[in-house]
């Protein structure tokens, strides 16, 4: 029933959130503070000989604005592919496939990268499959509980249109996160951002992993998007 549906998806936030919690406190710990970063380029992360993190970002591979690129967008759609997921256990339905270690790993790396840069979340439409609210989780441990959300099933279960109708709806916020699976999420992402940045483009040409996260700008409200009407800015993958 609905209301039994609603207590597992706390449930779900609620445990990963602790995860992901637990792991930026040792990170913090270890003297690796939150450095705020504008939609530009992320520093990046090294680690020295006995794997010690030694700057800013996780195994970041990031394509970002060129040094030369000015423009602004008035809002920023993000848009996530949920972190790896396990396969279907026996009687388990694919709909309720959870994070697996690398997921979990993954969507805690991502969630470091989005509270080092400060990437500001003001809405966020999510599906309703286990692995996306998982994902989730982790990121709200960094982008605050108050961020609204709207869970959808037909994000899990419809094609792009349902994307669009999610982005759509995101009404005065400045930067909507949706996250979702694929392929359906790589086809939105393509057909919404026909023109980007050369290394945005290519990333994504060569497919949209598990954790990725795309940053299309736009120069319109969300309520009027329509294909090819963003540019896509940047793609990082943790």
């Amino acid at each position: 029933c609905d209301s039994n549906a609603q207590i597992w998806l706390t449930f779900r936030k609620s445990h990963a959130a602790w995860v992901i919690s637990l792991r930026l406190s040792i990170q913090r710990h270890a003297g690796l503070q939150p450095q705020a970063q504008p939609f530009g380029k992320p520093e990046r992360r090294h680690r020295d000989a006995t794997g010690a993190v030694v700057s800013a970002i996780a195994r970041a591979a990031v394509s970002a604005y060129p040094d030369r690129m000015t423009v602004s967008f008035g809002r920023h759609l993000l848009i996530l592919r949920h972190a790896h997921s396990s396969w279907a256990r026996p009687g388990q339905r694919d709909h309720q496939r959870p994070l697996d270690t690398r997921g979990e790993e993954d969507a805690a790396r991502l969630a470091e990268i989005v509270a080092r840069e400060r990437l500001s979340i003001d809405a966020v439409a999510c599906s309703t499959a286990t692995r996306a609210v998982d994902t989730l989780a982790a990121l709200q441990a960094v982008i605050g509980e108050a961020v609204p959300v709207a869970y959808s099933d037909d994000l899990y279960a419809l094609g792009t249109e349902a994307y669009y109708a999610a982005a759509k709806n995101g009404g005065e916020a400045a930067a909507l996160l949706i996250v979702g699976h694929n392929p359906t999420i790589e086809d939105f992402t393509r057909s919404l951002a026909q023109s980007g940045e050369e290394e945005a483009l290519a990333a994504i040409a060569a497919g949209f992993p598990t954790a990725a996260l795309a940053i299309v700008g736009l120069d319109r409200p969300f309520g009027e998007i329509e294909p090819g009407s963003g540019h896509l800015c940047r793609v990082i993958r943790p």
